[in-house]
């Protein structure tokens, strides 16, 4: 009895020279090793024919055979975490083909791609589909009616895997010579730190300085978007602190946190870190009118036995607002102490803008409301980075609009940030910065008008309704649900304390069933003998308790 088998044709990828080839090996050919693997002992055809009294054919073992593959897509996707001459690669199936995912994997490359990792960055991006096999027990009799078992592998419904493509820092720019106004500026590569490093405090000290040097605001406004672009593409996380050092705060203004540093421990603290006298150091803030200016000035004359370790936005944000909690007997000492460490750590210009931090004023001609922009202005073109201006502006238009709104309801940086950074972006803002009782809204503010005939023009012919400007102070009144009253002024600020008389009344000014509200009103001093309003300044001498 003559016994047939069928030998399949195998596909084997090879990668050579950067080009890609299919060999035909048969079967009875000598077979090539895979991955300069050593080959094995394989048994010849004679062997395997040699008993032919056997009525089971037996198959191959899969370490000297593997099973026949025959690969109908041959779509071969590069592996994303290798560089340009990897070797490894993966056979992605499409829906229609059910075969088995055949991949080539080379450890030399793979021990070269870990070692590269320090400047990369990996963020998902696609998904690759695999199919899942499972192998099944077939029956089938040969000609002798002997019951043979096969093998056979079928695939299940496509599992979807994502996958990361890895981006590489080309280079680092030396910080002294980081420029966020460059033209065509590169996030990842004109940035002065790596991958998942702190932002050092030069790289931010050298933004508020073009910045500073800058009039138009257009321009302004794309330095620092260029800045933000880079903090989110290398060290999102320090992103919350670079926002809040560019508006020179620590907090939310209703939170009430400030540094209240007066001059005179600032220049204490200058005059020990820098070995001049304070009577040099008045005598040069007057003349220049500056005490940052003062601060730079002085630190040539610094002298130091070991180089300190550079400043980062996180470190110094953390030093700010630890002296702003300081409180009780020698605090005054504890800060000067504290503010003395930076001004020896700081390089260049960085304090200038240390000095001016710590006096509240940056003076550097940057709005809220321009800083709110280039965020905007970052977030949408890291994400859209692949558009041309034209199809960019749009986005750009209705990014500035989402990002003022989400602010205007949620004044708060931290909301805000973290919900740019992790929680879907721009898209997700509506959803996630809400109004929300306990956190002031931004109030609506009126625009003055030179008249009654430019309210008419304006509104034209719609209707309209008036009502008198009363001669007090902005309250908006908040519920919590936990039942507690805040009132808060029209700069955030919280005067729950300053009006204890509206929180003993306000409780019967709503229905039981009301969990929280947030009310936005006008509070007027009321004189009730003489029944008529009282002015403004009576309300704002009341002290805050």
């Amino acid at each position: 009895m003559s016994v047939r088998h069928c030998f399949s044709i195998r596909f084997v990828q090879i990668l050579f020279n950067n080009e890609h080839h299919l060999r035909y090996l048969s079967s009875y050919k000598k077979k090539i090793p895979m991955n300069n693997q050593k080959k094995t002992n394989q048994p010849s055809i004679a062997s395997f024919f040699a008993k032919k009294d056997s009525s089971i054919i037996k198959t191959p073992k899969k370490e000297t055979e593997p099973p026949s593959i025959r690969i109908e897509n041959k779509e071969l996707i590069k592996s994303p975490s290798s560089d340009s001459d990897d070797k490894s690669f993966v056979f992605a199936p499409t829906k229609r083909s059910k075969k088995r995912v055949l991949s080539f994997d080379d450890s030399d490359q793979d021990q070269k791609s870990n070692s590269s990792t320090e400047n990369m960055k990996e963020t998902p991006t696609k998904i690759v589909k695999q199919m899942k096999i499972i192998d099944t027990k077939v029956e089938i009799k040969n000609e002798n009616n002997k019951t043979i078992t096969q093998i056979e592998q079928t695939t299940t419904v496509p599992i979807e895997q994502p996958t990361t493509i890895t981006i590489e820092q080309k280079n680092v720019t030396d910080p002294q010579s980081y420029n966020p106004g460059k033209t065509n500026y590169d996030p990842i590569n004109d940035a002065c730190w790596k991958l998942d490093d702190n932002v050092p405090y030069s790289a931010l000290s050298s933004t508020l300085l073009l910045i500073e040097e800058t009039s138009a605001r257009l321009e302004i406004i794309r330095i620092l978007s260029n800045f933000f672009r880079s903090v989110l593409s290398l060290s999102s996380n320090d992103l919350v602190h670079c926002v809040y050092l560019c508006v020179n705060k620590l907090a939310p203004e209703y939170e009430g946190i400030e540094l209240g540093i007066g001059e005179t421990i600032i220049m204490k603290a200058i005059a020990d870190s820098t070995g001049r006298t304070v009577e040099q150091l008045k005598s040069d803030y007057k003349s220049k009118g500056d005490l940052g200016l003062v601060a730079e000035a002085s630190r040539s004359t610094q002298r130091t036995m070991f180089k300190p370790k550079p400043l980062t936005v996180s470190f110094v944000y953390k030093k700010l607002k630890e002296i702003a909690q300081l409180t009780g007997n020698k605090s005054q000492q504890r800060k000067t102490d504290i503010i003395k460490s930076l001004l020896v750590s700081c390089q260049s210009h960085e304090s200038r803008y240390l000095a001016r931090s710590l006096i509240g004023k940056l003076r550097i001609g940057l709005a809220e409301q321009s800083m709110l922009v280039a965020l905007s202005h970052a977030c949408v073109r890291n994400q859209y980075s692949n558009l041309k201006e034209t199809a960019l502006k749009e986005r750009l238009d209705n990014g500035t609009l989402a990002i003022k709104d989400a602010f205007c309801q949620c004044p708060s940086y931290d909301i805000l940030v973290d919900a740019l950074v992790n929680k879907g972006g721009i898209e997700k803002l509506k959803d996630l910065c809400k109004a929300t009782p306990g956190i002031p809204m931004k109030p609506m503010l009126a625009h003055p008008s030179k008249g009654i005939d430019e309210v008419l023009k304006r509104c034209g012919q719609s209707e309209f309704a008036c009502e008198y400007k009363y001669d007090g102070e902005r309250a908006q009144i908040h519920l919590t649900e936990d039942r507690k009253i805040y009132i808060y002024s029209r700069n955030s600020e919280n005067n729950t304390s300053k009006y204890p008389d509206i929180i003993e009344r306000i409780h019967n000014a709503f229905q039981p069933h009301v969990k929280s509200l947030i009310l936005d009103g006008e509070c007027v001093a009321y004189d009730i003998e003489q029944k008529k309003l009282l002015p403004f300044q009576t309300l704002s001498t009341r002290k805050r308790k």
